[in-house]
């Protein structure tokens, strides 16, 4: 018993240790017991699903025992078909997630917006990818003219004379020389 009790002080000293502001670790520690006891809980709340679903088909057994053989053909058919029609749900899902990607390749978007265009039907996903598609390139041109903007010229650009290299170099200050340089440096290409 003392080496439990050992062993939960070396615990905590370790969680106050790597708790400290200088590793911002904010991961919680847990003691061995808080450990046997998350693990226990969730043992029982896992043992608690799987006894009920062994009642539930047990029940659902008892149910078919007590049915004439005509009514357990039609319920056994029934539930075929509509684990069938699960199957057709998810099959015909993913062939419309494989073709919305593809559309979506095809016009130039991610395939990642796959999950915000999906629909039931290919009319509503092809509307949904022509809307994204319109959103999505204008947010694009937004963002590239917002980047393309060009500060305005400090000289007003308006003057209608272009300096020449020979204009700049006979510039006397130095850092009026250098930033004009700078301003041109198409004049002042290597040859």
């Amino acid at each position: 018993m003392a080496e439990v009790v050992e062993d939960q002080e070396q615990v905590t000293d370790a969680a106050d240790n790597d708790a400290t502001p200088e590793t911002g670790n904010n991961e919680k520690t847990f003691t061995r017991s808080e450990l046997s006891k998350m693990m226990a809980a969730e043992k029982a709340k896992w043992e608690n699903e799987k006894q009920a679903e062994v009642e539930n088909a047990r029940n659902e057994a008892e149910r078919l025992a007590k049915l004439s053989k005509d009514e357990r053909s039609a319920e056994m058919a029934k539930k075929r078909e509509s684990e069938l029609a699960e199957r057709e749900r998810k099959v015909q899902r993913s062939e419309l997630l494989i073709e919305t990607r593809a559309q979506l390749t095809s016009s130039g978007l991610p395939s990642e917006f796959a999950e915000m265009v999906m629909s039931d039907d290919a009319e509503q996903i092809k509307n949904n990818i022509k809307a994204t598609k319109t959103a999505f390139d204008e947010a694009v041109e937004r963002e590239v003219n917002k980047r393309l903007l060009q500060k305005t010229p400090k000289n007003g650009g308006a003057s209608g004379t272009a300096m020449t290299k020979a204009d700049i170099l006979a510039i006397k200050d130095t850092k009026k020389r250098q930033q004009a340089i700078a301003e041109h440096i198409d004049l002042f290409g290597r040859n």
